[in-house]
């Protein structure tokens, strides 16, 4: 990320998806402040800068970035591993994290908004040690496979209202691209979704 970017981002002084921490002191605020982004649609955090933008620094170690790391990864649930980086502005070291947005709150909006309602079941969501796995009584629109879900394509909700009410909630942001960014995603981390395998 670039000085200059960096800067702008202070200007907005804690808009939607930037949050600005003075120090690295309250590692649980930092985890707090990543699951409220990643809850969302992602951002940006900037340690070392007040909440008025005044650019304070911070003190970086030789282990700072491992141990924020570890501590983010601890403070988390779902666990969540942003990007940490460390910029220089103004001759004063603040560190940058970028947080994704989670592909929980996608895969859950998917579920209930393509939910079959005339069924008794309900949707699932279980939780394991290495994954989370979601389930809905629903199914494929008529001539659907998973390769259609793979590859560009139309929305067809099974529950229309269910899903505008997402969309003006911004859980979605367009219609028909929340399997394309959830295979995107997991491809970016390495995790291949049971779907695809």
């Amino acid at each position: 990320m670039l000085k200059e970017d960096i800067l702008k981002l202070i200007k907005q002084i804690e808009t939607e998806g930037i949050e600005l921490k003075s120090s690295l002191s309250k590692p649980e605020e930092i985890a707090e402040a990543i699951s409220g982004l990643s809850n969302t649609k992602g951002g940006k955090i900037l340690i070392g800068v007040s909440n008025t933008g005044r650019i304070l620094g911070v003190k970086i170690g030789e282990d700072t970035v491992e141990r924020l790391t570890n501590k983010i990864v601890q403070n988390t649930d779902p666990k969540v591993q942003p990007g940490i980086s460390v910029q220089e502005v103004n001759k004063k070291k603040i560190t940058v994290i970028d947080v994704k947005e989670g592909v929980d709150k996608l895969v859950l909006a998917n579920a209930i908004a393509h939910r079959d309602y005339w069924s008794v079941s309900k949707v699932q969501v279980r939780i394991f040690d290495d994954r989370i796995e979601f389930w809905n009584p629903g199914r494929l629109p008529e001539g659907w496979t998973v390769k259609t879900l793979k590859e560009k394509h139309e929305s067809i909700p099974r529950n229309p209202l269910i899903a505008r009410c997402f969309f003006w909630m911004k859980y979605v942001e367009e219609v028909g691209t929340g399997t394309n960014k959830m295979i995107k995603w997991c491809t970016e981390w390495e995790y291949l979704p049971s779907f695809l395998k």
